[in-house]
This record gives structure tokens, sequence and C-alpha cells, in this order.
């Protein structure tokens, strides 16, 4: 009687733990392009992006009106979806790797990682929370991401996402990024730690300019992001398939149109993490 006791008690820790592990969340981020030297260059500040995010056990989706991305923890890949021509490709994190290698030319920056942080006592009412503003930089070599935070109380469920961003910077690590990649990943390591949810965040990014060059101090892009529409609720598992009837292509690189990957066929709901 007492062995089947203990069975029955571990089943139920067993149970509830797993509920815990595998529990959804989803929310709203709208993201801006406010400014910074790129925009100027291009004429015309790009349209604010907003997404809706959905988080389940070691799945991730990002979906927006025209491109959607779902990440795979286990499966350690990434599936770009292309709403509006009816596409997707799928990207290994070894494969992501090699190319931020690529990009960065394949060199760490000297000066290691430097980040700093402070609250500043302030308090901003955004949606219907109040939150706290939080200061925050990261510095690897000569590049820099400088954020204003605004951190509202601990939303329930939202420590999905932060449990999902810390094993996702485990399986990517530091490998392969140097320079404004590897500054983006460690302000995201840093936000993870946050006490609290970003509920706004404005951030600029500097790097990448020749020392001396003509306004190689100013600001290359400059963000903000905003946060809202939390909920615990569960999380259809067809957010994280392909569309029925979308064609796989293979991988675009350097901008280029993506092309039809050779013998694909349309898959039928296919699910994104296979």
């Amino acid at each position: 009687m007492v062995s089947m006791k203990r069975t029955f008690a571990a089943s139920a820790i067993l149970v509830f733990t797993t509920s815990i592990l595998l529990a959804d969340f989803s929310y709203q981020e709208t993201t801006k392009v406010t400014g910074g030297m790129l925009m100027h260059a291009g004429g015309v500040a790009p349209k604010p992006q907003t997404s809706a995010i959905y988080v389940k056990g070691n799945r991730l989706a990002r979906i927006g009106p025209e491109h959607g991305q779902i990440t795979d923890l286990d499966k350690e890949t990434i599936v770009n979806v292309d709403y509006t021509r009816k596409t997707y490709s799928i990207m290994t994190f070894a494969q992501m790797k090699a190319m931020m290698a690529q990009v960065s030319g394949a060199k760490d920056e000297a000066g290691g990682v430097n980040i700093s942080s402070h609250e500043t006592g302030k308090t901003r009412v955004i949606g219907n929370v109040t939150a706290k503003e939080t200061i925050m930089t990261v510095k690897v070599g000569e590049s820099q991401i400088d954020s204003d935070v605004w951190l509202a109380p601990m939303v329930s469920g939202y420590d999905e996402v932060r449990q999902f961003q810390q094993r996702m910077a485990q399986k990517m690590g530091g490998a392969g990024a140097a320079g404004i990649q590897r500054s983006m990943q460690e302000a995201a390591k840093a936000l993870t730690k946050a006490n609290g949810v970003p509920v706004l965040q404005t951030s600029s990014i500097r790097g990448g300019a020749p020392a001396g060059a003509p306004g190689g101090d100013k600001p290359m892009i400059e963000t903000s992001t905003e946060m809202g529409g939390f909920s615990a609720a569960s999380v259809d598992a067809s957010k994280f398939d392909v569309p029925a009837g979308f064609q796989k292509t293979e991988m675009g690189m350097r901008g280029q149109r993506p092309q039809p990957a050779h013998g694909a066929q349309s898959p039928q709901s296919r699910p994104a993490h296979q």
C-alpha cells in the first residue's frame, strides 16, 4: 500500500512538473525603426511591424502579416515563411552559425563583453501597467547597443518566453558571432535575466564604421519595440505548422530571392519542424 502511494505521488509530481514545462504563452510585439544612419540613407522609414509570438514547449513562432519564423529547439531548425509568395525555407542552427561567421568575418573583436545597467527610479504607465525604467549598455569591441527598457511586473506565464530564450542562447552559444551580432546576443541574454517584462524598449546600435569616418559616432539604426496582449491560454499546435500548399525553397543568400528546392513538392499542412 505504501509503495502504491509513493508511485501515485511520484506520478502526480511528474504530471504536474510536465504541465509546467509545457505551459503555453503568447503576446504581440510591434517594432518601429525610428532613426539612424541606415534609415536616413534609405530615405523612407520602414512600416512598423506587428507580430504575434507563440511559445509552446521548445517551439516558438513569430507570425507577422507577410512573414513568419518558427524556431524548434529540439530539431535545431528555423523555418522562415513567406505568406505573400506562399513559400518557406528551413535553416539549421549550424547553418545559422556559419552564416553569422561569414557576415562577421569570423573574427572576434578585442576587448571582450562589457554589460552595464541601472535603474533610473522613473516610472511610466504603459497600457494598463506601471513600468520602471532601466538603462542598459552592451559593448563588444567597437560595437555598442544602448537600450532604454521599461520593465513591468512579471506577467503570469511570461517566464516560458524567458526560459525559451535561455535555451536558445545555450544552443547557439557565441560561436560565429562578433561585433554587432554578438552585442545583440548579449543584450538579449541580459534581458532574459531582467526582473520584469520589457513592455517598451528603445535601442540604438553603433559600430561597424571605420575610426574617424564621418558619422562614425552616430547610431547605425534606432528602434522601438512595444509588447502587449499577454495570454497564458493554450496555443493551437497549428501555429507551428507551415500552411498547406506552401512550396519549399532553398535559402536565399545575400538578399537573393529563394529558389524552389530541387524536387520539392508542396506540403499539405506539413509541420514546420519536420
